[in-house]
């Protein structure tokens, strides 16, 4: 398992994920049952390093002192510039 750290986000939309993008970081959320969806960024380096050292189909997500153990349920590319895109992850609790 690979550790990712996440920061919660309050923005959305095309405009809101372009900036965060040039920021070097990924839009994602994060689904888990029974509760709402939370919209979260991912840092594109470490996420780049979880994908090369193995293929991260569990991660744990580290909010301050919470650690969340989550799988990846989606991630989408944008294959012509070779950029992540967005990412969601699915709780396992």
């Amino acid at each position: 398992m690979f550790e990712l750290k996440i920061e919660s986000r309050t923005q959305t939309g095309k405009n809101a994920n372009r900036r965060l993008r040039k920021e070097g970081k990924v839009p994602a959320v994060l689904y888990s049952k029974g509760n709402e969806s939370q919209n979260i960024t991912v840092s594109v380096n470490e996420w780049l390093m979880a994908n090369k050292e193995s293929r991260p189909e569990q991660v744990v997500l580290v909010d301050g002192d919470k650690k969340i153990t989550a799988f990846v349920k989606e991630v989408q590319v944008d294959y012509l510039r070779d950029v992540q895109v967005h990412i969601d992850f699915q709780t396992a609790e």
